[in-house]
């Protein structure tokens, strides 16, 4: 089926790419207008700056935290 084991290689390498990307979990934030953390107006993106980014951060993984528990 294939000319060598290169060409072999490379198609099942591009299969398994294929397939955790169709696997991947897809984003759950959408576009609203407001950055999530303060709510502030925003022109592009979902934080009106890094600090809102990082402290959403935090809170999404201290909330995946407790629920291990």
């Amino acid at each position: 089926m294939y000319a060598d084991q290169i060409d072999e290689a490379a198609a099942r390498q591009q299969q398994m790419i294929d397939n955790a990307l169709a696997n991947r979990p897809r984003p759950t934030m959408v576009y609203t207008g407001e950055c999530h953390w303060c709510e502030e107006p925003i022109d592009k993106g979902h934080y009106c700056n890094s600090d809102c980014r990082k402290d959403h951060e935090v809170m999404v993984w201290a909330e995946s935290q407790r629920k291990l528990a």
